[in-house]
């Protein structure tokens, strides 16, 4: 069969599984319509010292709006935020 079809393709180890999410932002302090981004954790290497080494992508660009720590984690912040306008997310 000379089929382009793809249904017979061996699947990759990524093609089941999603790769982690998270807002990061890097402006101090914290607060309420401080731009963040979206990111998507592309790999991530943990060295002994307990640093990490992380390449992400810019999934979306975002307003905080809330913020607030998560009780027992050390500083572990979590946050909800408001898409950005396409004006706003081009000149993030």
């Amino acid at each position: 069969d000379d089929d382009d079809d793809d249904d017979d393709a061996p699947s990759t180890i990524v093609d089941d599984h999603y790769y982690p999410m998270f807002i990061h932002a890097h402006q101090a302090p914290l607060r309420r319509n401080v731009p963040a981004t979206i990111v998507r954790v592309e790999q991530c290497a943990i060295q002994p010292d307990g640093s990490a080494d992380v390449f992400m992508t810019p999934m979306a660009y975002i307003w905080l709006e809330e913020i607030w720590e998560r009780p027992g984690t050390g500083g572990l912040v979590e946050a909800r935020g408001v898409r950005m306008g396409m004006d706003s997310s081009e000149s993030y």
